[in-house]
């Protein structure tokens, strides 16, 4: 069996996980080619606040049946992985950035030991998806320490936010402490120091990390994030990050890198069901772009139609999605995922092409007939190619979640669905054994232009990005530098 998870909440005021959480899980070829074989290493995703790399459809199995081994990990979530606070007194202080210091911990393992189990320590390639892909973002450009431990790296919808400057993170802590300190009742004489904190039940600090969710709870992350950032998220000071992700920082290496992102990323994180309207939604956008923006955004047009305006859209009563929902989740997609995958590519363009290296753009736009992510938003029946629906492609293992969030296998899984699962998990594979030339599509070096593949039925069609994510309206409204908003 597997390990436990990492203390974590699910539904409503329930939890689940231990501390006791840090594990590594590794799969190997039943027959190998060699006893050097290339590693793939997976970050799981999960806001930072919940996920696990022991979750069925994270099983390396089909992977490695193209030869390559594959690691996934757990790091600690949340206020046991994020949380900094300046404490009182000396000793007490808490410097945050835990579970970026988990993943490092997890490569130095792979990079120590996996040639016991046949695998080549100096040809891992880093991979992951949503928080695991800004994970892999930040490794890859901006952590030192981690520069000489893979080789190449996945990342599979990284979302646009803020990393927290310490003194943000600092607040957010003092916080929590303070939530902590309430639900004790304790208000004037609690200790809020570092020996106190480490003493309080792992109960009641998850209950009040689920206080601090946002509406949505951990869907409805992003749409509070594109301003202002959210609660629990790697925190910008050294030794761990050591500065913004804008291109390689000095200590990285430059690595070749695929990126990409889905169709309808933004359906999964506008979770307000059908009562979430234009008065709703006009905040929300006032709040990330500013009430000149958020009107210039609203009357958008491109070929005859408002794409970000709720009159646009019609509400979905199975999907419980309004119409001000979809045209949120138009905003998400293009703009905290499309923009911000182009931009990253931009950002690191002149230095890849000074080391002669390839980056390589992707976009998911497969409608498939099962529901991987187990919300209503994402129905198949509603046909949003959502956010983490590209998982069971690259794992090339079909599963599918109910409402409860409770895996099963998909038991007829269509043959275009299979026929794009091997092709995907072949991709990532032969990245993994070649990255200068093993992505079977050509470098997209630059970011709005492109070329980006599309995976989908039919497989391998290119397309610019920078028309269809509005690449032009969303640079207007942002700075030069990603994440500095």
């Amino acid at each position: 069996g597997f390990s436990p998870v990492c203390a974590q909440p699910t539904a409503g005021t329930e939890w689940q996980g231990r501390e006791d959480c840090l594990y590594i899980n590794v799969w190997t070829p039943e027959k190998p080619s060699s006893d050097s074989l290339p590693v793939m290493l997976y970050i799981p995703g999960g806001g930072f606040i919940t996920g696990s790399g022991t979750l069925p459809s994270f099983n390396g199995t089909a992977l490695t049946a193209n030869d390559v081994i594959v690691a996934t990990i757990n790091y600690r979530l949340g206020p046991l992985g994020f949380m900094r606070h300046t404490g009182s007194g000396s000793g007490n202080a808490i410097s945050g950035n835990f579970g970026i210091k988990d993943q490092l911990t997890a490569m130095q393992w792979v990079h120590a030991n996996i040639s016991g189990f046949g695998g080549d320590p100096t040809r891992v390639t880093l991979f992951g998806e949503s928080a695991g892909a800004i994970s892999t973002q930040l490794h890859l450009f901006a952590i030192p320490a981690s520069s000489d431990l893979f080789q190449a790296a996945i990342m599979e919808s990284t979302v646009g936010a803020p990393l927290l400057t310490a003194d943000q993170a600092n607040v957010v802590g003092q916080q929590y402490v303070q939530s902590l300190c309430d639900q004790l009742n304790l208000d004037t004489e609690c200790p809020r120091d570092k020996s106190w904190l480490q003493d309080i039940p792992i109960e009641q600090v998850m209950q009040a990390d689920i206080q601090s969710l946002p509406k949505g709870s951990t869907a409805g992350l992003v749409a509070k994030g594109m301003a202002n950032g959210v609660n629990w998220f790697p925190i910008q000071t050294a030794p761990v990050v050591t500065s913004e992700t804008s291109g390689y920082q000095p200590g990285t290496t430059p690595k070749p890198f695929v990126i990409g992102f889905n169709l309808n990323e933004g359906a999964l994180f506008s979770p307000y069901g059908l009562d979430f309207n234009l008065d709703e939604y006009r905040q929300i956008l006032e709040a990330d772009f500013g009430a000149d923006g958020a009107q210039q955004i609203l009357e958008f047009e491109d070929q005859g139609k408002k794409p970000y305006n709720p009159a646009s859209y019609e509400a979905n009563t199975d999907a419980d999605t309004s119409a001000a929902g979809y045209a949120l989740a138009q905003v998400i997609g293009d703009f905290s995922l499309g923009y911000n995958t182009i931009r990253i590519i931009d950002a690191a363009a002149d230095q890849m092409s000074a080391a002669d290296l390839p980056a390589y753009g992707y976009r998911f736009v497969q409608d498939s007939t099962f529901n991987f992510p187990g919300l209503p938003q994402c129905i198949p029946e509603a046909h949003q190619v959502c956010h983490t629906d590209e998982l069971p492609y690259v794992f090339n293992t079909f599963y599918q979640r109910n409402p409860a969030q409770v895996f099963s296998v998909v038991s007829d899984p269509t043959s275009a669905e299979k026929t794009l699962g091997s092709a995907m998990s072949k991709a990532w594979t032969d990245f993994a054994k070649n990255p200068d030339s093993g992505w079977p599509y050509p470098p997209s070096q630059s970011g709005a232009t492109g070329p980006y593949v599309e995976w989908g039925t039919p497989i391998g069609e290119l397309n610019d990005m920078g028309d269809v994510i509005h690449f032009d309206l969303w640079n207007s409204l942002s700075p030069t530098v990603p994440y500095e908003r």
